[in-house]
């Protein structure tokens, strides 16, 4: 059983550019393999009614430079109790610490400016990754034109003939519940979004 977080490094799992939402399905899988109990495990989507998810730290754009996806998709796991960020995508330690990660990544509400959180406050849904290994599915279609095919996955579709698909758009949809204990977060104090993610 893994007892300490130094041990992960990304190189050893699999990862494809832009397919973060894949990223973490795979990682959830490996870590499980690694007897990390899937109980322990969350996906977070971070989204925003805008598609204006303002991220630091994260290796796409220069060091110091803040950088808008549309959406991220990140694992929350405790490890040893203690909660920790896997972000393929961030220059953080794999294993982040979660108050440390989220103090070097968000623009927190109670900091910056009225106009500002209106545009660009983040929301994450925290999903079991139980719930999330086994409903998950998309299509791939939101990348046709955005990359070639050949820079797509080399694993097949997830969950592709499933009876119990939950697609891509429903985990991004502010307004989409989803069941199995999910939950919507604002990304507001950090002490407020520490607490509830450790819950």
């Amino acid at each position: 059983m893994v007892t300490d977080i130094n041990h992960f490094n990304k190189a050893n799992y699999r990862y494809t550019p832009l397919f973060c939402e894949e990223n973490i399905w795979k990682l959830i899988a490996s870590l499980t393999a690694e007897n990390i109990s899937i109980n322990r495990l969350h996906c977070l989507f971070l989204i925003n009614p805008e598609q204006k998810v303002v991220l630091n730290t994260q290796l796409a754009v220069p060091a110091g430079q803040w950088l808008s996806w549309d959406y991220h998709v990140i694992l929350l796991a405790n490890i040893r109790y203690h909660p920790v960020i896997f972000d393929f995508d961030s220059r953080l330690d794999f294993a982040c610490p979660l108050e440390h990660y989220l103090s070097n990544t968000f623009i927190f509400s109670d900091s910056a400016s009225n106009e500002a959180v209106e545009e660009f406050t983040t929301y994450i849904k925290k999903i079991p990754a139980l719930s999330y290994r086994k409903h998950f599915y998309s299509d791939r279609s939101h990348m046709q034109g955005h990359v070639s095919s050949n820079e797509y996955p080399s694993w097949p579709i997830i969950n592709e003939h499933s009876g119990e698909q939950v697609p891509l758009a429903d985990y991004l949809s502010m307004t989409q519940g989803l069941e199995s204990g999910s939950r919507l977060i604002k990304v507001d104090s950090l002490a407020s979004v520490v607490r509830r993610l450790s819950d």
